[in-house]
């Protein structure tokens, strides 16, 4: 298992997020875990080799893993503004987004209302439905929100795979 180069505890306005930073020159990626994970859920992505050809970002999401746990402030746009903040922390005015379960809706509600700052999206078990929109297209699929469109869907080594080739 690759180290992450960095294990960062970033103070976000009012809320320090733990988020760990796996280097590399290739092209951005932040990662984001389902609700009952944390940063180690995509240990095996890391493994299969993601982070030697990406920047590999992976925060514990508010609430979760070694970041705080306020009270309030568990909304989609709350969780967009901590992926705000996290990207201008790391000087990244655009990055690839992967979200499971959970965090492939929060990925997408963040593609949605901030397209300007996401290059690729990916889900990975996120069964997802943004407010206003159809839940099925009749072909089986969910509908995707403003601006994004369907995909294909893949499951484990084809899932990595598409995942490295999209991003580099």
């Amino acid at each position: 298992m690759l180290a992450p180069v960095r294990h960062d505890a970033i103070c976000l306005s009012d809320l320090n997020v733990h988020c760990l930073d796996y280097g590399g020159d290739g092209p951005p990626v932040l990662l984001l875990h389902s609700l009952s994970g944390n940063t180690r859920l995509f240990d095996g992505l890391i493994g299969a080799g993601l982070a030697q050809a990406c920047r590999v970002l992976v925060p514990d999401l508010r609430g979760r893993g070694r970041s705080d746990m306020p009270l309030t402030g568990y909304s989609l746009d709350a969780g967009c503004s901590d992926i705000l903040s996290l990207l201008d922390h790391f000087g990244l005015d655009r990055i690839a987004l992967c979200g499971h379960s959970f965090g492939g809706l929060l990925a997408l509600y963040f593609a949605a209302h901030y397209p300007e700052r996401v290059t690729h999206l990916a889900m990975l078990d996120a069964a997802v439905q943004m407010p206003g929109h159809a839940a099925h297209d009749g072909g089986g699929r969910g509908a995707p929100g403003p601006g994004v469109s369907h995909g294909r869907v893949l499951s484990g080594g084809d899932a990595i795979r598409a995942l490295r080739c999209a991003v580099g």
